[in-house]
């Protein structure tokens, strides 16, 4: 299946075999919005794999810090996860540490 919107233009892991999966946890810097923690949740669950873990931090004033630990994911599902958070109202930015 094609995300037109993350500006997939096809999978590379066309039937799932041999495909690498892995570690992956993003870091995501973002506004103190009430609704923050569940527009980055929800972004993340469109993978349909449950996050190993999640955190929210308070970074400094009207500012958070979340951090999602996602196993087992391949690598053009950790890019698709990072595009899909950048484009949130409430993101500033996005790192991807891929184990």
């Amino acid at each position: 299946m094609k995300d037109v919107y993350a500006g997939d233009d096809g999978l590379a892991e066309k039937d799932g075999r041999n495909v690498q999966r892995q570690v992956c946890r993003f870091v995501v810097n973002a506004d103190a919005d009430p609704d923050a923690l569940l527009k980055i949740a929800a972004s993340v669950m469109l993978s349909n794999t449950l996050p190993r873990s999640l955190s929210l931090a308070s970074s400094m004033p009207q500012k958070v810090v979340v951090n999602v630990e996602m196993e087992n994911i391949t690598a053009s599902t950790a890019e698709s996860i990072r595009r899909k958070l950048l484009q949130l109202t409430c993101t500033e930015s996005v790192e991807l540490y891929v184990d």
